[in-house]
């Protein structure tokens, strides 16, 4: 992939992009774990809740969320593919590319996993479609393709 880039472009790349996290933004990550709710039952073998009007909990489930603050380097999209030239598939304008150090990679991995987990950057949520090694540069590197998400629970 770094043979298509020019190389004034690919120098900058290849630099040591650990000390430039601080520049840039703290995302949240959301990861939730469910269990049947004790108080009134949880769900039934169709997985349907068994009481609608249960307090306790949401849709027979109670919810415990994990969350973590990863640094990390957002691009919009309409700017990276600006940089790559060629749009991947299944990318649309206004969806994030998120990238962080190797070290975060399997906290992207657990929300990418997680249906019900999601990303909070940019005053948004978000849903990664992708993870994977970005391949880019020195430094070992992580990219998350991010489109916006409405969680139907939130932590």
């Amino acid at each position: 992939m770094i043979d298509f880039l020019p190389g004034e472009i690919r120098t900058v790349v290849e630099a040591d992009l650990a000390a430039s996290y601080g520049l840039f933004d703290r995302v949240r990550t959301y990861i939730p774990t469910k269990t049947a709710c004790t108080a009134c039952g949880g769900v039934d073998a169709r997985g349907e809740p068994i009481d609608n009007t249960c307090a306790t909990c949401t849709h027979g489930y109670t919810w415990v969320w994990t969350v973590q603050e990863l640094d990390a380097r957002i691009a919009d999209i309409a700017l990276a593919t600006h940089l790559f030239v060629s749009v991947t598939p299944g990318v649309q304008v206004g969806d994030k590319m998120l990238f962080v150090d190797e070290g975060d990679a399997a906290v992207l991995q657990a929300v990418f996993n997680d249906e019900d987990a999601y990303v909070w950057a940019s005053s948004a949520t978000w849903r990664p479609n992708s993870v994977q090694p970005s391949q880019l540069g020195r430094h070992s590197e992580w990219v998350a393709h991010l489109r916006k998400h409405t969680p139907e629970v939130t932590g």
